[in-house]
């Protein structure tokens, strides 16, 4: 795991520049799956589809109230096409075509740093897992935020073999991390100022 937790510093393979510009980025996601293997690492990219996202500014704390999406499993690429085919198939895309995610409860949130621990419904290969799950806030301007974290855990967790690559090759590791980063615009806070998951 300390392999993958350094494959956190490459950022080149988010697809979203450090600078936001929200005539490019508004509401553009990124959800990575990273992996190491007997001979290199890999990793598999795709935008989130049916994203929904709803902050709130709190005296420049963004609340965050709602937080799920889809990522279809046949748009997670990596630049070898072989490659994706073969994680396709790992993770059983032809019966379970989307990787979706919920947060499900707020536990607590650091006013400085940001970052909000919750409980995340994440369902991978038709299988359903409630998770701790760091997300990290940012506010960016006085109209959006970044929202961004990561996880590590098993393939084997979700029922999904780590696969092999090349005709077996390449063999991957189970161990993975999960990462996400998207822009979001942010809404108007509620005269109760309270979101519907505290």
């Amino acid at each position: 795991m300390k392999t993958l937790v350094g494959l956190l510093v490459l950022v080149g393979l988010m697809g979203i520049n450090n600078e936001f510009d929200p005539k490019t980025d508004y509401m553009k996601s990124v959800f990575v799956v990273q992996g190491t293997s007997n001979a290199h690492e890999w990793a598999l990219e795709a935008e989130v589809a049916d994203l929904d996202v709803i902050v709130f500014n709190d005296n420049e704390v963004i609340k965050v109230d709602r937080f799920k999406g889809t990522v279809p499993v046949a748009e997670l690429k990596n630049d070898n096409p072989l490659m994706t085919q073969d994680a396709y198939q790992a993770l059983k895309g032809f019966d379970f075509p989307t990787i979706t995610f919920n947060l499900t409860k707020v536990i607590s949130q650091n006013a400085v740093t940001g970052e909000v621990l919750g409980k995340v419904d994440l369902t991978i290969a038709g299988v359903k897992k409630n998770i701790d799950f760091v997300v990290k806030t940012e506010l960016v301007s006085e109209e959006y935020a970044k929202l961004s974290g990561w996880k590590g855990m098993k393939m084997t967790d979700f029922g999904v073999q780590p696969p092999n690559f090349f005709s077996g090759a390449i063999q991957a590791n189970d161990d993975i991390v999960i990462r996400f980063e998207m822009y979001v615009p942010i809404s108007e806070l509620p005269k109760a100022n309270k979101t519907s998951l505290e």
